[in-house]
């Protein structure tokens, strides 16, 4: 390895090779000699200086490309940082994002379910108010009427029919009372007809438990006719024995009180053995016995 001299130490080493020339041969050094001589030191100071300089040459340039190196690296990390940062900037913007609209859906949802809730809530309570008044209508009495006898005039006998009243409802009615009356009318009545109401009213505390049925009395006809119109009354062609009223209870749920109409029309004929048998009829109107 060729070990690089200052200048000084080129002197040093030209000046100890000329004392040892000196000694070796014991003679003086011409002026000529000693040109040349300082001539060889400075040729020699020259190439250890151009070394140095190439060396220094050689490790700033390998500083300047590991600096360069270094550099270009910081910049990739620096680049891959905010490359990074910006991915995650921006998930996290997206993120923030689909938070808010899911957010916003939650909100409608519990706003919906809520709306929901209420409507299911006044539901319900209107459900209940309802059924009171369903189980009101299912319960509670109902008198209907029907014709139990009747009978046709002879030597002993008037034109009577015999209402039958029932409770056909699930409780007992209470407080029946009733109006009857009966009468012999034309069979074929105009639709607008209007029926004499009952003057006599039959008025009791009395009770019809449910499935139960009992006679009232009040509709014997008062007219007492010949033989041919007792004929023709019992076929009922052109006129018939008719009989109407009105019943009126109260139900056992607030007192209540109801009201159900009633007209039949009744007629006779003869039974296969002979008998006498009576039919009836529900007129159109005046009627809501059924």
């Amino acid at each position: 390895m060729i070990r690089r001299l200052t200048p000084t130490a080129g002197f040093v080493a030209a000046f100890f090779i000329a004392g040892s020339v000196n000694s070796q041969t014991a003679h003086s050094v011409s002026p000529a000699e000693s040109s040349a001589l300082s001539s060889g030191g400075q040729i020699q100071s020259h190439g250890f200086e151009e070394l140095e300089k190439r060396e220094l040459d050689r490790r700033l340039t390998f500083a300047t490309e590991v600096l360069a190196g270094s550099t270009t690296l910081l910049f990739a990390f620096t680049a891959l940082l905010w490359w990074v940062t910006y991915r995650l900037s921006r998930d996290a913007r997206d993120a923030s994002r689909r938070q808010s609209a899911d957010m916003e859906a939650s909100i409608a949802t519990s706003n919906r379910s809520a709306v929901a809730m209420e409507e299911v809530a006044s539901a319900t309570k209107n459900n209940a108010i309802s059924m009171q008044g369903v189980l009101h209508k299912q319960m509670r009495a109902y008198i209907s009427v029907h014709v139990a006898d009747a009978y046709f005039q002879d030597n002993n006998l008037q034109f009577e029919a015999i209402p039958a009243i029932e409770n056909t409802g699930l409780t007992a009615a209470r407080n029946v009372s009733y109006r009857v009356m009966a009468d012999v009318l034309p069979t074929n009545l105009a639709p607008n007809f209007h029926f004499e109401e009952p003057l006599l009213e039959t008025r009791n505390d009395a009770s019809i438990a449910p499935r139960h049925r009992f006679n009232i009395g009040g509709g014997m006809v008062k007219t007492i006719f010949g033989a041919d119109d007792v004929i023709e009354i019992k076929r009922g062609v052109d006129k018939r024995l008719f009989v109407w009223g009105v019943v009126t209870y109260d139900d056992v749920f607030d007192g209540r009180g109801w009201a159900t109409n009633f007209c039949m029309s009744c007629t006779f004929s003869i039974a296969p053995n002979g008998s006498t048998r009576f039919n009836y009829f529900y007129h159109p109107t005046h009627n809501a016995s059924t």
